[in-house]
């Protein structure tokens, strides 16, 4: 499970009161030799394979693949 902390959601809400954008998504890519990258980008729609944690009117989504590693 991942938490969204109150300076995190703070933050989101700011984030997306100025894009059209209903979520913000976590994930994680291959980095090679560095190990992985992280990263977020706005996300309109939910994937199967999401998990989305919230905190009152903050959505964080996540991937399957993604979460195996947050």
């Amino acid at each position: 499970m991942l938490t969204i902390t109150a300076n995190a959601d703070k933050q989101i809400k700011e984030i997306l009161a100025n894009e059209s954008s209903k979520y913000v998504r976590a994930f994680v890519e291959g980095g090679g030799c560095s190990g992985f990258s992280y990263g977020f980008n706005f996300e309109e729609n939910l994937g199967d394979d999401d998990a989305t944690f919230s905190n009152d009117d903050v959505a964080l989504v996540v991937d399957s693949l993604s979460y195996q590693y947050l």
